[in-house]
């Protein structure tokens, strides 16, 4: 459910999510640098980066696994807050979106983190930057719905945040209202 206002001290956990090219990354190096905060980077590209052919569902598996293992770690170290750049959700709409099926131990971990996560969705207005790892320039608004009804699904706690970088920055910062 999208809040106006939140009271941080709810959530020790914020993810930055959504479509790709989104500004997702740049957004949470953004965050944790203005705040003196440690981060924990999106797994997937190095695995993808790693790979010689076109990824498979038992990839993205894959990916899970290791993105999972490395959030439970990260959330082992005392943090002020937790910021992530991404965590399963993403991965359980990659997996719904390019092959249509799901492991059920990654909405059993979604749910289990809702109540303390505040999701931070880049929204597609954010100039498409073309790597070989991006595959969905034109689908962005399409993705963006399907994060959306997921948080409506699983009552997870989110803002938008649109435009540019400092804009953006500025939204999370306002929002979570940490000073």
């Amino acid at each position: 459910m999208e809040q106006t206002t939140s009271n941080i001290s709810k959530f020790s956990t914020i993810v930055f999510t959504g479509a790709e090219s989104t500004g997702k990354s740049t957004l949470c190096k953004g965050i944790a640098a203005q705040l003196k905060l440690d981060r924990l980077d999106e797994q997937a590209r190095k695995y993808l980066e790693s790979l010689k052919r076109k990824y498979t569902y038992n990839d993205v598996l894959e990916i899970a696994k290791i993105q999972h293992q490395a959030q439970t770690e990260f959330l082992e170290i005392p943090h002020q807050y937790n910021l992530l750049d991404t965590d399963l959700l993403t991965i359980k709409i990659w997996l719904d979106d390019k092959f249509e099926k799901q492991h059920s131990w990654i909405e059993e971990e979604i749910i289990k983190s809702a109540d303390k996560t505040l999701y931070v969705l880049c929204l597609p207005d954010f100039a498409w930057h073309c790597d070989k790892l991006r595959e969905d320039e034109n689908r962005r608004d399409e993705i963006t719905q399907l994060y959306r009804d997921a948080f409506t699904k699983y009552k997870l706690d989110y803002i938008n945040v649109n435009g540019s970088v400092k804009n953006r920055e500025s939204q999370v910062l306002n929002h979570i209202k940490v000073f």
